[in-house]
């Protein structure tokens, strides 16, 4: 009776062609969705916002840290001949979460009575990309060398390489994606205040300092 939904969502159901700046929680989302991942997580949304319960939606954006297998290996892997791949020039800025953050609004957002809604979970300020790369490489013990191929000149090559991938019918998506592109080369920096000052979150951490612990 007394029951309330927690669901951990990501900051990727926003529209990727929204103008820079922090993104607030109440910005739209992705008109076109650009991959199943996008489209089933807005789908959970909207599922979560018109149950019965009352309910918490924490949308956190590229989750950090220990034990993580998905993000930072990807990245080393885009490593070739001693330089990382990336996509746009470095500049827009980019939120991360640090799992230990993820985690202390979770404790939060489940306590008996906290605020519901929906709230956006990061680091306590968002970098530029190409900054936030090169502390990944150092933190390996690798070179600072980053390689960046304009947004422009990625999105075709991605667009074609998806259609190619569909048409083998491959289990795997293809190195670039429509969504790598949007994600490396888009500003994401997102508005915190609101899980700050209703659910009193305080960032523990930010960036590549513990990531190796």
């Amino acid at each position: 009776q007394n029951a309330r939904v927690v669901h951990v969502s990501t900051s990727s159901v926003y529209d990727h062609r929204r103008p820079a700046g922090a993104i607030q929680e109440t910005a739209r989302y992705a008109r076109r969705p650009l991959n199943d991942y996008v489209r089933t997580k807005i789908a959970a949304e909207q599922a979560v916002l018109g149950s019965a319960h009352p309910s918490v939606i924490l949308r956190p954006h590229a989750i950090y840290g220990p034990g993580e297998t998905k993000l930072l290996p990807r990245l080393l892997a885009a490593r070739r001949f001693g330089r990382l791949l990336a996509v746009g020039d470095g500049r827009n800025r980019i939120s991360l979460t640090h799992v230990d953050n993820l985690v202390q609004v979770v404790e939060r957002a489940i306590e008996p009575g906290s605020p519901t809604g929906i709230f956006n979970v990061a680091d306590s300020e968002a970098e530029p990309l190409g900054g936030l790369l090169r502390a990944l490489l150092l933190a390996f013990g690798l070179a600072p060398r980053v390689v960046y191929l304009p947004r422009v000149v990625a999105w075709p090559i991605a667009v074609t390489m998806e259609s190619a991938f569909r048409a083998i019918r491959a289990e795997r998506p293809p190195l670039l994606t429509r969504y790598i592109v949007a994600q490396l080369a888009s500003e994401c920096g997102l508005d915190i205040r609101q899980a700050q000052h209703l659910l009193g979150y305080q960032p523990r951490r930010r960036n590549f300092v513990t990531l190796r612990r």
